[in-house]
């Protein structure tokens, strides 16, 4: 069987050094291929960052992963962020296309590394919010949604919040109810919910 197995974790986390160490693993003659859009940065064994170069740096990424697996390569490696399933996506459908059985591996930073290609502060915390991750194969429920009317004509109990109205509620330009608690994030006065 062949594996794609993708690295993720935000900068300073130890991608690259958890690379190496799976590259190096198995029964494979040679080492995996490591495959990572930081690559395209190193210029003369120097990171040099060009966030304009990013989406090239990602294509250049995703031809080595392609290439590798095109050949038959036993097991692939692939560490970049990859915080949300878009940036994933296209690896999927790559494993998906040349039959690789995927792990998806998140790298946590126990061990006190630096994050040595300088990324801002502000630039990690986005990448921490927007992470997003899968821990099981069970298809989640439908949400549900986040106003129900509690008796027809009576009021609406918002899912969000938990708060209740005697009011039928607001409706949105689409007929979606609006939650009357002003301190909901789906209030009336900020936005609409389905």
């Amino acid at each position: 069987m062949k594996h794609l197995i993708i690295l993720r974790g935000v900068p300073g986390c130890g991608k690259s050094t958890v690379a190496e160490i799976l590259s190096d693993m198995g029964m494979d003659v040679e080492k995996a291929p490591v495959c990572t859009a930081d690559d395209f940065f190193m210029k003369d064994g120097e990171y040099k960052f060009n966030p304009k170069a990013l989406g090239i740096a990602h294509k250049v990424c995703q031809d080595k992963c392609e290439k590798a697996m095109a050949d038959g390569v036993k097991r692939v490696i692939v560490a970049n962020t990859s915080t949300t399933e878009k940036e994933i996506k296209p690896y999927m459908n790559m494993a998906k296309k040349y039959g690789y059985m995927t792990f998806s591996l998140i790298v946590e930073n126990r061990h006190g590394g630096k994050n040595e290609h300088g990324v801002p502060v502000e630039a990690l915390k986005k990448m921490e919010e927007r992470f997003s991750f899968k821990l099981s194969s069970i298809p989640k429920p439908p949400e549900p949604p986040l106003c129900r009317t509690l008796r027809e004509g009576v009021g609406h109990f918002c899912n969000n919040c938990g708060s209740t109205s005697s009011k039928v509620g607001f409706l949105g330009l689409f007929g979606e109810r609006l939650c009357d608690n002003k301190k909901c994030l789906n209030s009336k006065s900020k936005k609409t919910y389905r």
